[in-house]
């Protein structure tokens, strides 16, 4: 199997780079091109950020569950897992910011919403966030 991820130049349709490091599937990224940064999630439960300029990988970041989808918000990185949790990371200097919990299933999408961010769940449910306190605001949709 191949867990790569390939870098496509958009109207030229020329491969420009392959990054390898996954050792399973990748099902999340999330894109910071002002740092030149791509962010991938796989089912190997790890993250790994990549220079793009440099083609390589310049950070691995070990979590305990899969990460099933990504967003960027501002200066954060949201990743979904499988664990049933969203990690918040700083996009600038790749700490976790924090572990948001309530969900009983994986975490499948992310999205912003207006001034938050929605999650999807595969318990069937949405939960509300506010990106700048990372809190949930709404967590009764179903």
């Amino acid at each position: 199997m191949d867990f790569s991820i390939k870098l496509w130049h958009g109207r030229s349709q020329y491969l420009m780079m392959t990054l390898t490091g996954h050792s399973n599937w990748v099902r999340a990224m999330a894109i910071v091109p002002e740092q030149s940064r791509i962010w991938s999630g796989s089912d190997d439960a790890t993250i790994r950020v990549w220079d793009t300029r440099a083609g390589t990988e310049s950070t691995l970041i070990h979590v305990r569950e899969g990460v099933v989808s990504m967003l960027r918000v501002g200066d954060q990185i949201w990743a979904g897992t499988r664990g049933n949790s969203i990690k918040v990371y700083n996009a600038d200097s790749l700490e976790l910011v924090q572990t948001l919990t309530g969900h009983k299933g994986w975490v499948n999408c992310l999205a912003v919403v207006g001034e938050h961010v929605w999650s999807g769940s595969a318990d069937r449910t949405l939960r509300v966030w506010d990106p700048k306190v990372c809190v949930c605001v709404c967590d009764r949709l179903k």
